[in-house]
């Protein structure tokens, strides 16, 4: 497990993950790890010490992260995917988040794979693969 600063572990209650608990290794850096629960992470010393790169991205008290990935060609792009339908995007390692989950969650409720849209596109709402049976 990370070790977290002090201030953050004071509060790790507020602290939330899936049972599949999204997470991936960099491909633009072998040391930088993220995780994503109701918050995305990162640790740039191959996981041992993570901090907050979000805000809490779930919309209620049990919501968290389904879904993380990296575009394969813009480093500091990042996509992550709620089990509340949230589909959230940076292009700036974390500083600025992009909610773009509007038309998308009605149509498409449940995610089980983001990706860093297709063939490189930056802003793509096809980013999300819907699961089995949900549309």
């Amino acid at each position: 497990m990370p070790e977290w600063k002090d201030d953050q572990r004071e509060q790790r209650g507020r602290y939330r993950y899936n049972w599949n608990t999204p997470f991936l290794l960099s491909r633009f850096d072998p040391r930088v790890v993220y995780s994503a629960g109701n918050y995305v992470c990162k640790a740039v010393d191959h996981g041992r010490h993570a901090v907050e790169i979000s805000p809490d991205l779930a919309f209620t008290p049990l919501g968290c992260a389904t879904a993380l990935a990296e575009s394969p060609r813009h480093p500091g792009e990042l996509w992550v995917g709620t089990n509340e339908g949230g589909l959230w995007y940076t292009l700036d390692e974390g500083r600025t988040w992009t909610a773009v989950h509007g038309a998308l969650a009605s149509q498409h409720p449940a995610c089980s794979k983001a990706e860093g849209g297709p063939c490189g596109s930056r802003r793509s709402a096809s980013a999300a693969t819907p699961t089995a049976g949900s549309g």
